[in-house]
Order: C-alpha cells, then structure tokens, then sequence
C-alpha cells in the first residue's frame, strides 16, 4: 500500500517554483513556462534544486533547478528503427545566468543521476538547448543526439539497454517512492532554502490560503538548509532578479 504523506504548499513555495520556470522557459526562448507551481502539485515530476549558501548576506538562495519523470516514448535509433520505451526523461533545467560556468549544474546533475540511480545517456532529454547539449557532451561524453519527432533527443547509448531491464529499474524507483521516506522529511518540511523571487514577481504573487497535497514523489525535493531565518528576515534580503 502507497504511503502518502501531505505537504505543505504555502505561498513562498509556489512563488518560487513559479519564479524558477519562468527564468527557464524565458532562457530558452520557450512560448510558455514548462514548469509551473500548479503543474508540478498534479504531476509524479521530482525537482532537484541547487543552492548558493553564501547569498543575500549567507541567507542564500536557490540558483538552478532540474526537473524529471518518466514517459512512455516511441524514439527511433539512428537507422530509423522504432522503439517503445519509458525512459526517465529530463525535462526541464535551468541555472541563474549569474551562476553558469561555477559547478553548479554538474551539481546538481550528479545529484539527481545518484537518487534517480540513473546514467545520463539513459536519459530521454525535452526540448534540449543548445546549452544543454553543449553540457551533456562535456561532462558526460554524449555527441550526436538523435532528435525525434516529439521533439525528445536521445544518445546512440540510450538504446542499448534492453526495454525489460528498463521497466525493472523504474518499477523499482517506483515502489523507492511509494515505501521510503527520507528520515529528515519532517524536519525538512520546516527547512527549505527557497529562490528569492524576483520584486516583481514578489508584487504580482496571489496568496494561496489552503494547504495543498503534494503527491508522495514530491518528497525528493532537494532540501538544504534552514529557511525560517532567510524568511523571518526577508525583508532585509537582497532580491535576485
């Protein structure tokens, strides 16, 4: 049996994670926010985020994020082959413009790879920029990208796991999820290093005056350190725009 487990969703939570897509999608010159505090509530998406501790006077904040979760594609292999698999799939990922070139991409890419128990070219990438793929082949050795019809990019490594060996590995991510918690969940519910949004952003942000559930695999939120002093005095922090 699912273990559910509620976690609060209040206004700085949304803020932030709205405050993050939309610095991606306007980074990629995207039509619209991939990411969203809405979308994210209704999904089985994980959202790793990467933080600089030395920020707004140490308060910090957070400098990147990267979203993932699986979907079941149909990509064909570099000799026009179909395959159906469901492979973890990179979905959306983002670094401050300030903090690119400093490690914290690789970061939080190795973060995320470690907990997904995952290799990068096993990865089914959306939308890549050309960034994105500029990073994959340098710290990770992937080239030639196979572009699909649905706009995913694969490497020619993707397709050498077998599709039985695959499904194993995300049934049992999945049943990780559903009968283990992390033993500082609670105490990370009190403990979270959300981005500064932006003045803006901070003006235009509607209260959200109900808790909201979030599904058991928003429990990987990547929780760094304690958020209760940054948001005591947030009105002396410095806002990142």
């Amino acid at each position: 049996m699912a273990t559910v487990v509620k976690v609060l969703a209040p206004d700085r939570l949304t803020s932030i994670i709205d405050a993050l897509g939309d610095a991606s999608f306007r980074a990629q010159g995207l039509p619209g926010p991939v990411t969203t505090a809405r979308k994210f509530r209704i999904s089985d998406h994980r959202l790793y985020l990467v933080k600089n501790s030395s920020d707004h006077n140490n308060l910090g904040s957070v400098v990147g994020f990267l979203k993932v979760g699986a979907k079941n594609l149909f990509v064909h292999d570099s000799h026009g082959q179909v395959h159906e698999r469901t492979p973890l799939c990179l979905l959306d990922f983002f670094v401050h413009e300030s903090k690119q070139r400093s490690g914290y991409g690789k970061q939080l890419f190795e973060a995320m790879l470690e907990f997904e128990k995952c290799n990068a070219y096993e990865l089914a990438i959306d939308r890549p920029s050309n960034k994105c793929l500029g990073f994959l082949h340098k710290h990770y050795s992937l080239s030639s990208p196979v572009r699909q019809v649905n706009n995913f990019v694969v490497f020619g490594a993707f397709f050498n796991r077998s599709p039985i060996n695959l499904n194993r590995k995300l049934s049992a991510s999945k049943q990780r999820n559903e009968t283990s918690l992390p033993n500082d969940l609670y105490r990370r519910q009190e403990s979270t290093p959300w981005l500064l949004p932006s003045e803006k952003q901070q003006q235009n942000r509607r209260p959200l005056t109900e808790h909201s559930e979030f599904n058991r695999n928003n429990n990987r939120l990547k929780i760094l350190s304690d958020e209760n002093e940054m948001f005591n005095n947030r009105q002396q922090v410095p806002i990142m725009g």
